[in-house]
């Protein structure tokens, strides 16, 4: 509940490295748009390539960019 409550002061964290595999998943209600989507981490690590996508309303899964980009 805490990784997107809109308070910097919350945080969450799945008390590992960022590893292949792993995936955080946002249910909205109904359609959003969004401007950007920003990961801050708090431990030093490797640069990692993040996958952005997003699902329809049948629940096909999209990629929203044909790149994952590198942190």
């Amino acid at each position: 509940p805490y990784l997107h409550d809109g308070n910097l002061v919350t945080g969450w964290s799945p008390w590992e490295y960022l590893a292949p595999g792993q995936h955080v998943t946002l249910h909205f209600p109904q359609a959003v748009e969004l401007d950007r989507i920003e990961v801050q981490t708090l431990f030093p690590q490797q640069p990692v390539r993040l996958a952005l996508q997003t699902a329809d309303a049948a629940g096909q899964w999209n990629s929203l960019a044909p790149e994952a980009n590198a942190i």
